[in-house]
Order: structure tokens, then C-alpha cells, then sequence
């Protein structure tokens, strides 16, 4: 299937499908963007207006194709009733080799969003039950322990690891997916209940929330979970 190159103004986010953060933290991928263009493409379907298409799938690489200035995306196209060929494309994008932990959390995000339990996602994917409701944990973190992960200040492992604590009472037996009820980003700072455990001695790192390093913190956090199930 090979993809077209579309003007970016025919392009038209669905309402209906878009993430409500599809905007947020588009620093990195935007620059990335910029550099290299969009190297997986959108999804599309014809809107209602002649000459234009609404995103299927695809709504953060278009919102940084858009913030990077680039007048077209390269797009694949699927017929309105095709939601078979929707799911076909983005299960391809979730078996990409190449994805970051983040990254191939948010491609099964979609892949939820699209109908599939986790147990359809890892038969029709390759990877373990086990690996997909890992990964899919890492969207109920906050946005700093996101950005850590992408920055490799922590590893996807301490992600979900963190994830587990950031789960309400209650959602133990839930799917692991994204949901709006989050921790606020406090997680770094002070407040912390393992930052008075804390010593970075580590000379010219960042303080995460003022505290740590991230590699302290990953120290501390593993440490922890140690501990709790020795216990």
C-alpha cells in the first residue's frame, strides 16, 4: 500500500477520534519532524468537503508536521465503512521494531480505542499478553514520568513499575489502559514519599523536581519495589 502526499490544510482531525492532548508535548517529535519529515503516515478517509480528508489515525504527527512548517504529509487512505483497514494499519504501526516504549504504548492505545482487548492485540501483534498490558500502563502515567522514559532518564520497566502505584483503588482487575484519573505531576518534586530518601551525588545532572537525577530516582524507585515485596 503506498502512501500520497497530501497538502497539509486538506487535512481535518476527527473530532470524534482525537486525542484531547494530541497537541501536547510535541517538542520532540515536532524537531524530529523538521528534520527528517514524517516517516510513518497518517491514516485518512474523505471528509465531507470535496478535496479534503479527515485523520483517522495519525493526529500528533499532523499536529507536528503543522508546528514544523511542512506543507504536506505523506497519507494513506481507507473508504469510510473501512474500519478493518483502520485496524490493519495501525496494528502494523504497533509491530514497528523501531517504536520507543512510549511510543509503541500510544499504538496500542489506539488499537484499544479501536475495539481490540489486549488479548486480541498481543494474538494479531506477536508480543505477550503480559508485554501489551505492561506497555499499555505507561499511558496512565503522568506526563513527566512520560517524558523521563522518552529522555532515558528512567527505563520503561521503572515506567511500569511507577504505573502500578499510579492506578486508583479499584482498577487492579481493569484493563490497563489510559484513563482520565491521574496523579497529578508531583511525582518528582519534594512531596514524594521516597524524596527524603533520596542522596544525588551525581555532580552537573539536572535535579528531576529538584530533588534527584534521574537515575537516583530510578535507584530509589527500584529499591522501593524491592523492599515491598520482600516484605
Amino acid at each position: 500500500m503506498a502512501a500520497t502526499l497530501i497538502p497539509v490544510g486538506a487535512l481535518v482531525p476527527d473530532p470524534k477520534n482525537v486525542r484531547g492532548n494530541a497537541g501536547a508535548d510535541l517538542d520532540e517529535l515536532t524537531a524530529s519532524v523538521a528534520a527528517v519529515g514524517v516517516l510513518q503516515p497518517v491514516l485518512v478517509r474523505p471528509a465531507g468537503t470535496a478535496g479534503t480528508y479527515m485523520i483517522v489515525d495519525g493526529h500528533r504527527r499532523f499536529a507536528a508536521a503543522k508546528a514544523a512548517g511542512l506543507s504536506e504529509v505523506p497519507a494513506l487512505f481507507c473508504k469510510p465503512a473501512s474500519a478493518g483497514l483502520a485496524t490493519e494499519v495501525m496494528l502494523a504501526a504497533a509491530m514497528h521494531k523501531q517504536l520507543e516504549p512510549v511510543e509503541r504504548a500510544q499504538a496500542f492505545q489506539r488499537l484499544v480505542n479501536a475495539g481490540l482487548t489486549i488479548q486480541k492485540i498481543a494474538a494479531r501483534t506477536g508480543y505477550s499478553v503480559a508485554t501489551v498490558r505492561d506497555s499499555l500502563s505507561l499511558m496512565t502515567l503522568p506526563t513527566e514520568a512520560r517524558r523521563m522514559i522518552r529522555d532515558g532518564e528512567i527505563t520503561a520497566t521503572t515506567g511500569v513499575e511507577l504505573a502500578k502505584q499510579v492506578r486508583q483503588p479499584g482498577d487492579a482487575g481493569a484493563p490497563a489502559v489510559a484513563t482520565t484519573r491521574r496523579k497529578p505531576p508531583q511525582w518528582f518534586s519534594r512531596t514524594h514519599q521516597l524524596a527524603k530518601e533520596l542522596t544525588c551525588t551525581h555532580a552537573g545532572r539536572s535535579r528531576v523536581g529538584g530533588v534527584a537525577c534521574g537515575e537516583c530516582w530510578e535507584d530509589a524507585i527500584r529499591a522501593d519495589e524491592r523492599a515491598r515485596a520482600e516484605a
